[in-house]
């Protein structure tokens, strides 16, 4: 299990680590032992997709399977504007819980070519959302606690270069230094 540690105050965290959690719906075949299940923002935890998953796999181990009861996308919009949008309503099968998630993604990406993923990148999200109001909070202060005991902890440090040059498909990232350029 491994965590990033970020520290930045502004709402362009929360794009960047939608950003990481979308490269790992569409790569999520290559799930691996370091793989990214936590974010530390401060003080604050953000589960990952994959640590939101991974926990919905621990619940069904325990007993409470979640399950999809109902989804659905749409693409709304015109031209550079469309977008998908999509709801996810889940079920903890064994108290009969339900919550929905959702989520939306555009349909072209930043260099305004369609994204062939974006359906599916906003139903994930969506997925995720719905899932993530169902875990029950003991199991993720337990899995942030093992994190931390294990020093899984990836610090992510802020660019410190005189004029910051943003890679193409993470805005927030600076391509010469690799780090968190601050807003």
């Amino acid at each position: 299990m491994a965590t990033i540690e970020i520290k930045k105050d502004n709402s362009s965290i929360f794009r960047l680590l939608d950003k990481e959690d979308e490269k790992q719906i569409v790569n999520f075949k290559d799930f691996r032992k370091d793989s990214i299940l936590l974010y530390r923002v401060h003080d604050n935890y953000e589960l990952s997709y994959r640590g939101i998953k991974h926990l919905a796999i621990l619940m069904a181990d325990r007993g409470m399977p979640l399950s999809i009861v109902r989804s659905d996308t749409i693409l709304d919009g015109n031209g550079n504007e469309k977008t998908w949008y999509a709801t996810v309503l889940m079920c903890n099968e064994k108290t009969g819980q339900k919550m929905e998630g959702v989520s939306q993604c555009p349909f072209y990406d930043e260099k305004g070519s369609q994204d062939h993923f974006a359906r599916t990148k906003a139903h994930s999200k969506a997925e995720r959302n719905a899932i993530r109001k169902l875990i029950p909070e003991y199991l993720i202060t337990q899995f942030i606690k093992d994190a931390e005991e294990q020093g899984k902890v990836k610090k992510i440090d802020f660019c410190q270069c005189h004029t910051p040059r943003p890679e193409p498909l993470a805005k927030e990232i600076c391509s010469t230094c690799h780090k968190v350029i601050k807003q």
